[in-house]
């Protein structure tokens, strides 16, 4: 794997980006272009992303030492914002730790949270490295976020859970309508690459014919919260 190391990276694209200590800037009209199999870390935190994957101005890395607090539920003293956040990213996230960070929280039981563009936190069960002290997870479908943190699995923060091993869409790619299995009472809202909201249904049929070729993100979310991201192709 190809690591991309962020002083390097800015060094080499200085005019585009600044860098301290805990804080990554990216400007108006500046990108960081990550290639498939290549990766960025800084502070701890690393995203190799699977395919190709452009990170788009203005954006904002901040780090954070406070935990999040929720209700009963706490995160561990590292958090993660991005401003702008990052959209539609499919491939690896780890995330490093150490013990004076952990708040209480059981190292076996950390989980890997997210926090959506509706405020929602996620929770997802990563791969834990007790001798590196990092957490992983490997996003096969699109996920967006603006903050990152570690929890416990057992007393989350999050509302809501990413589930869509179950769940079908076909055909894909359609002409015209995408059906979605099992029927249940789905909130479904499709979204452009660029992150428009396009529509929205309640059905498990969802008519796109009237939509011009291209990809689109498919949004599921099921009577008890649960969140299913699909990669949608009009044809």
């Amino acid at each position: 794997m190809n690591k991309l190391v962020l002083h390097l990276i800015f060094f080499l694209t200085c005019y585009c980006c600044e860098l301290s200590a805990q804080i990554i800037t990216v400007n108006e009209k500046s990108t960081i272009n990550l290639t498939n199999k290549s990766s960025i870390s800084f502070s701890g935190i690393e995203l190799s992303p699977r395919p190709d994957y452009i990170i788009t101005g203005p954006k904002r890395f901040n780090f954070s030492p406070e935990p999040v607090l929720i209700r009963n539920s706490s995160s561990i003293n590292r958090v993660y914002e991005i401003s702008n956040g990052l959209d539609n990213f499919i491939g690896l996230v780890t995330f490093k730790y150490t013990q004076n960070e952990l708040n209480g929280l059981k190292e076996s039981d950390l989980s890997l949270e997210l926090l959506d563009s509706n405020n929602n936190w996620i929770s997802f069960s990563p791969t834990i490295d007790y001798v590196n002290n990092t957490i992983a997870y490997d996003f096969d479908n699109l996920v967006s976020f603006k903050s990152i943190t570690a929890g416990s699995k057992t007393n989350k923060l999050s509302i809501a859970t990413v589930d869509s091993s179950n769940i079908k869409i076909f055909p894909n790619p359609t002409a015209d309508y995408i059906f979605i299995y099992p029927a249940a009472n789905y909130k479904s809202i499709l979204y452009d690459i660029s992150g428009k909201r396009i529509l929205e249904s309640q059905s498990s049929q969802i008519n796109i014919s009237r939509l011009p070729v291209g990809s689109y993100f498919l949004q599921l979310k099921s009577e008890n919260n649960k969140i299913s991201k699909f990669n949608v192709i009009k044809k």
